[in-house]
């Protein structure tokens, strides 16, 4: 008996390091970006976001709204994956929505994209590298 609860604890202990870190909402805030050191989205480094108040800017792609504002990433060097880690309405009410990556600056270079799914509550996990093997550089996202 000692070893399968000795083994259960440490399934149960692996599974939330796999577990990515969910955003926090501040008035304004529309996508939060989280950055990780390793390639499962759990080992948290940082983050970046979008706005409704203030610069960079989310887009509103919905009802023939528009893009939102290009914008540095700032992602650490070392980060292996990154992910959309929330997405919120002008009123702080979740909502699904996307980031289009790009390897250049300015919204230049190879595309890439990552989204976040309201109904399950969770954003992809994906590569900190696009297939030209540079990191993430800028980006744009909106809210669905």
């Amino acid at each position: 008996m000692y070893i399968p609860s000795t083994l259960t604890l440490l399934t149960a202990a692996a599974l939330q390091l796999a577990t990515p870190v969910s955003a926090n909402y501040e008035t304004g805030k529309a996508v939060q970006i989280n950055f990780y050191s390793n390639s499962g989205c759990s080992a948290y480094t940082g983050e970046t976001a979008a706005w409704w108040t203030r610069s960079p800017h989310a887009g509103e792609y919905v009802n023939g709204g528009s893009a939102g504002d290009c914008f540095s990433l700032g992602m650490p060097g070392a980060s292996g994956s990154l992910n959309v880690a929330n997405v919120w309405r002008g009123n702080g009410a979740k909502t699904g929505g996307s980031c289009d990556l790009y390897d250049g600056y300015n919204c230049g270079g190879v595309k890439g994209g990552i989204g976040f799914d309201k109904n399950s509550g969770s954003g992809g996990c994906v590569a900190s590298r696009s297939s030209s093997g540079l990191l993430w550089k800028s980006a744009r996202c909106g809210a669905a």
